[in-house]
């Protein structure tokens, strides 16, 4: 009877051990912490770089356009402007933009060339919903002086 409750609470003891190295090896990869809003606002002050840590974050937004920069399938890269929003009061609303990479073939078949009649089965649609997974990889100005996010998708999931 002792040998068992020594044993039962040995197997609690070791459990709560592993799952407690599992979460922290978790969170030393994936950055939970950060949100497309936090992201935003944090290239508007100071820039990107505290996020160029190669952590993971997981966004989802809405899909504004895409771009195909290379075509070719071994050298695939296409680009995603991915937009969000929420309201503040009633009148006005806060948009929140970064750019998503999407480089090699397993991309190449999600993101035609050239529009087409037909969707393709696993295409990422303009004005659709999108999780993405990835890296923080660089930021971007435009001619205003704003600051978006640039992000290496390494999973992107139709919402």
């Amino acid at each position: 009877m002792n040998k068992k409750v020594v044993g039962i609470l040995l197997c609690i003891f070791l459990t709560g051990v592993l799952y407690a190295d599992l979460s922290e090896e978790f969170s030393n990869v994936v950055d939970f912490s950060t949100t497309f809003s936090t992201l935003y606002r944090e290239a508007q002050k100071s820039g990107v770089q505290q996020y160029i840590n190669g952590k993971l974050i997981i966004i989802d937004g809405s899909v504004a356009s895409r771009t195909v920069v290379n075509k070719e399938e071994q050298d695939f890269l296409a680009e995603l402007e991915l937009i969000d929003g929420k309201w503040i009061g009633v009148e006005e609303v806060e948009v929140y933009k970064c750019y998503v990479q999407l480089k090699g073939p397993e991309f190449s078949a999600r993101i035609p060339a050239r529009r087409t009649r037909n969707k393709l089965p696993d295409e990422i649609e303009l004005n659709s919903r999108v999780m993405i997974i990835g890296r923080v990889v660089s930021s971007r100005k435009d001619s205003t002086g704003t600051v978006f996010p640039v992000i290496e998708a390494l999973f992107v999931r139709p919402l």
